[in-house]
């Protein structure tokens, strides 16, 4: 059992690093700027819905409330 409790912290953490590596891209994209229109604008129009990074976040977010 405990093997098995050591083996989901690591696959935790994984998920973790994983998530943080795909949501680096948004972050870093959007460092500095204020919040407001234009701001929904460039996330609207560079990480659209149906977008690679866009569907890998959802999927991501999905598993881990699953």
């Amino acid at each position: 059992m405990a093997a098995g409790a050591s083996g989901e912290g690591q696959s935790h953490e994984a998920s973790r690093t994983a998530f943080a590596e795909l949501i680096r891209g948004v972050t870093e994209s959007i460092a500095g700027r204020p919040l407001d229109k234009a701001l929904e604008r460039h996330l609207a129009e560079t990480f659209p819905p149906g977008s690679a990074t866009f569907d890998s976040i959802e999927a991501a977010c999905r598993r881990a409330i699953a």
